[in-house]
């Protein structure tokens, strides 16, 4: 069937569709997503190595990279990502109106930080991308820069995806348990107010099916109530950022000795605060996380420029990677009412990667995939989940990025009673991770 083409050398509008003749829409589209609190550090001021620092953090090879970023000062990483992913193709990096939050905070007194998104799309298949849009939230003054952004994309006319790039609250869970519902309704309902914008001030002649326009963004049960969070709005969530959730079962000497002894499965089945939050279905019910990679150590909270630490050759790696003994800065103390002068931490996974698939059926053909890698000499397969410990430049903050990778596959229409014999067989609900 012919289409009419709009040529662009960027996707500079949400409803703008270009078409490339050789793309079979039945091939798998491979998904890097990332997540890094960068500590309001700047590893590229200075364009000289930017390469070098990027390539340690993503890989060539991908069709579309999300990267959330906490804590950021400019955005010039966006900047070095372009230009390291065109060396191996012809990317572009997705316009995004409200992708950040801004705010005063730790180590930015005099200047703001932010939290963050970004995407770019390989040229080859921007044409089965549309329906792009971006909403922010934030906590107000006092929380700084913390907050969340979430964009939308639509993929061949079907199935809608949600990235979440948020920082959320240290110190408190219960404050934390209520910000992630609060970004789960508040940027489902900016996203559901930015397509309702983008539909009537369009001018273009693109035509959207009436399914189209029902099923992106909230929708409507049959009892007439609309929906207002993001598993029930769209197909896929991926939600990523700096979590802030720590293992506070344990002293840090505990996690550092059990960390030197190779105990991190142990240590995080058996420690993770998120873990049991989410078991006790306090925060992000009917989420999932990948299984981390066997050598994902905690991302946080690191000595900045620590250099190259071998954790398999280096029986000490832990106390000289992580700082638990924190000095509490002066403000902190002033506006917190604090008198103690440091502050013992441990070591914790942050930043997280979580996902929510609905049931494959008529109306979500693609499903989402991790990938998986060989590990070790035995070339054990493992989930493509991990952080990044080494290499220039991913040391300059007191996180560690992190990042997933996924494949998303069209499903035949043959395979769905499949899946639906699956789903009844688990007894899982419509909105089980896939």
């Amino acid at each position: 069937m012919n289409r009419r083409v709009h040529r662009s050398s960027s996707l500079d509008d949400a409803t703008e569709r270009l078409t490339v003749s050789n793309v079979n829409n039945d091939d798998p589209i491979r998904l890097w997503v990332g997540t890094w609190n960068i500590g309001f550090a700047d590893p590229f001021e200075t364009q000289r190595k930017n390469h070098k620092i990027i390539e340690n953090l993503i890989p060539y090879g991908y069709d579309i990279y999300v990267l959330g970023m906490q804590e950021g000062v400019t955005e010039r990483i966006y900047d070095a990502i372009g230009k390291y992913l065109n060396d191996s193709g012809q990317y572009n990096r997705v316009p995004l109106t409200d992708n950040a939050v801004y705010g005063f905070g730790d180590g930015a007194l005099t200047s703001k930080k932010y939290t963050g998104i970004a995407m770019f799309v390989k040229d080859t298949i921007r044409s089965r991308i549309s329906k792009i849009n971006c909403t922010s939230c934030g906590f107000g003054m006092k929380s700084g820069s913390k907050g969340g952004v979430a964009c939308q994309i639509c993929l061949d006319d079907h199935t809608t995806f949600a990235f979440v790039s948020c920082h959320l609250e240290a110190n408190n869970v219960d404050i934390r348990r209520k910000q992630v519902s609060l970004l789960d309704k508040n940027l489902c309902e900016g996203l559901r107010l930015r397509n309702s914008l983008s539909k009537s001030s369009s001018t273009r002649s693109v035509s959207y099916s009436k399914e189209m326009s029902f099923r992106l963004g909230p929708r409507r049960f049959s009892s007439g109530l609309i929906t207002t969070n993001l598993t029930d709005s769209f197909d896929h969530v991926i939600w990523m950022g700096d979590l802030n959730y720590r293992i506070t079962s344990l002293d840090p000497n505990g996690v550092l000795k059990m960390l030197n002894d190779g105990k991190i499965k142990e240590l995080h089945e058996k420690h993770d605060s998120l873990i049991q939050d989410m078991r006790e279905c306090y925060v992000f019910p009917n989420f999932r996380e990948a299984e981390k990679h066997p050598e994902f150590c905690p991302s946080y909270k690191k000595i900045r420029n620590r250099g190259e630490i071998n954790m398999n050759e280096n029986s000490n790696w832990a106390k000289q990677t992580y700082v638990t003994k924190y000095k509490i800065p002066l403000y902190k103390r002033v506006f917190r009412f604090r008198t103690k002068r440091y502050s013992m931490k441990a070591p914790g996974w942050t930043d997280r990667i979580l996902l929510h698939s609905k049931r494959v059926d008529e109306d979500t053909l693609h499903t989402l995939v991790v990938e998986e890698k060989e590990w070790g000499k035995g070339g054990v397969r493992v989930q493509n989940y991990n952080v990044v410990n080494n290499g220039l430049g991913m040391d300059v903050s007191d996180h560690s990025p992190v990042y997933c990778t996924f494949s998303i596959q069209k499903i035949a229409k043959l395979d769905l009673a499949k899946n639906e014999n699956k789903g009844s067989a688990s007894g899982h609900s419509r909105r089980t991770a896939s």
